[in-house]
């Protein structure tokens, strides 16, 4: 069982403002899914858009039809964004270095909270008339970076709001939705070819940060993650993530089950550590009920 898998690792490096990745992503080659062993070198990283990974050259070549879209997209966004240096900085926009940083904290924090985001989204259906279609909607999050939040990944941004949004276009960000769901089209092809189980959809989720700094990842949706009542009534359907970022709560799979268990993130060694905390225990330390 892979103690870094989704929703099992508990250890999160410190990432800095120069990198374009987070340290705490799985380094697996994105096209075999292969994660090196004990004392392999990991997967090198495409030297186009920086964001994914490789075994080897021929892996490369056979991913580059459904690669190649997304990759020349990311490096004309990275110039484009180093040519807007000056613009950003002369209306109190934090330097690129700075910007970088917040992204490699959104990534970890994204994967810290991966079940009450889940949740979440799986509230949302219950928010909508018809089925959910990733071809024309996506998952849009506005969150809001907390400085004093020191570096700890699990409360670095507060869920301000959540929305189920439809994809207009002849807007500016149509073109860029289409090329990630082109990539996306693939990846559902591949999940409903191998029958995974309760498999409902895959998902292009938008979180922006104040604002102005967007971060564009995917995420599936299964049966077993849609709540079986609505919302409490008044509540938003993002409700549930809402609380335990405030409070710092996140969820991790437990080492020898495939149960969530709640619990809270300190830091030890430079490194951010998440340590299981019973319920009682976080009622006592944060007031949250659970």
């Amino acid at each position: 069982m892979d103690p870094d898998g989704p929703g099992r690792k508990t250890v999160f490096k410190i990432n800095t403002g120069k990198l374009l990745y987070s340290q705490n992503a799985p380094q697996v080659c994105i096209y075999c899914k292969k994660k090196p062993g004990a004392g392999e070198k990991a997967a090198s990283l495409c030297s186009g858009c920086q964001s994914v990974r490789f075994c080897n050259r021929e892996h490369q070549k056979a991913f580059w039809p459904q690669h190649k879209d997304f990759c020349r997209t990311q490096q004309k966004n990275r110039l484009q964004q180093e040519a807007s240096e000056q613009f950003f900085i002369s209306r109190g926009i934090p330097p690129l270095v700075e910007r970088q940083k917040r992204l490699r904290l959104l990534e970890d924090w994204i994967e810290i909270h991966r079940y009450t985001l889940a949740k979440a989204r799986g509230w949302a259906f219950h928010t909508v008339y018809k089925p959910l279609d990733f071809r024309s909607q996506y998952f849009e999050f506005q969150v809001k970076y907390r400085p004093e939040s020191d570096g700890n990944p699990s409360t670095s941004f507060h869920l301000n709001g959540a929305a189920v949004a439809c994809i207009v276009e002849g807007t500016p960000s149509a073109e860029q939705f289409r090329v990630k769901l082109r990539e996306l089209e693939t990846l559902d092809a591949a999940t409903r070819a191998e029958g995974t189980a309760g498999y409902l959809g895959m998902f292009i989720c938008v979180y922006t940060i104040d604002g102005y700094l967007p971060w564009v990842t995917t995420s599936d949706i299964f049966e077993n993650e849609i709540p079986s009542q609505p919302p409490p009534a008044n509540r938003p359907w993002y409700w549930f993530p809402q609380d335990c970022i405030r409070h710092g709560v996140a969820y991790r799979v437990g080492t020898h089950s495939n149960m969530w268990n709640p619990g809270l993130m300190a830091k030890e060694n430079n490194k951010w550590v998440w340590r299981e905390h019973t319920p009682e225990e976080l009622t006592a330390e944060t007031g949250i009920m659970l």
